[in-house]
């Protein structure tokens, strides 16, 4: 939380920064409002959330909404002159989002497994997170070079994530209950691996 904070902190401070919004491209300014109107209602959400005042679902649907215009920004940002570099950098944004998805994942799945329970509706929303994040991998793993590309690619086959995989085809499958062979325990050490194998990839592309 006071990562967040002062992450939030920082982007107040330079949205009012004159010289900011000036470099800003058309459409970037009324998507910087929107990340900034979305951030109002952060501490709103976390009193729900602590609160309990909000189901499983509805917190996540009030998570995305708050996070997604943050990405909507990234991607509509125009950081280099360059075109090839400037497709590369969208990709990367996009790969940011397809971990962003497995976040959400793990969210909403980790939660239902700590009470014992996956409905049907929330099966079909794993299954919903899966094919997006797959479709955002397909789309823009070609647009990277091809030792970044490799990277991911070998991530996805591999043994480090093989535990991942296995539990959201188990928890596609459910049509109720706790599905097979996946504990809350499990889940999270699966997600939580991937999520930080995922974050050094990015990082390293990043970096670049």
């Amino acid at each position: 939380r006071t990562a967040t904070d002062r992450a939030v902190g920082e982007l107040r401070r330079n949205a009012n920064d004159g010289d900011v919004r000036g470099a800003l491209g058309t459409g970037d300014d009324g998507r910087l409002t929107a990340v900034l109107d979305a951030l109002d209602g952060l501490d709103s959400l976390r009193r729900s959330v602590e609160d309990g005042t909000v189901r499983r679902g509805q917190a996540l649907d009030l998570y995305n909404r708050l996070v997604d215009p943050c990405f909507g920004l990234l991607a509509g940002l125009r950081v280099v002159d360059d075109a090839e570099l400037d497709k590369q950098y969208r990709a990367l944004v996009d790969l940011d989002r397809a971990r962003e998805l497995l976040s959400r994942e793990d969210a909403l799945l980790g939660s239902s497994l700590v009470v014992g329970t996956v409905t049907r509706d929330e099966a079909r929303s794993v299954s919903a997170l899966v094919a997006q994040r797959s479709l955002l991998y397909e789309v823009n793993l070609p647009l990277l070079p091809a030792a970044e590309r490799s990277r991911y690619q070998r991530f996805w086959v591999n043994a480090a994530s093989a535990p991942l995989r296995t539990a959201e085809q188990a928890a596609a499958a459910a049509t109720s209950g706790t599905p097979h062979g996946v504990s809350a325990k499990s889940w999270d050490d699966a997600a939580a691996n991937a999520l930080a194998d995922l974050g050094t990839i990015g990082d390293r592309a990043d970096d670049r």
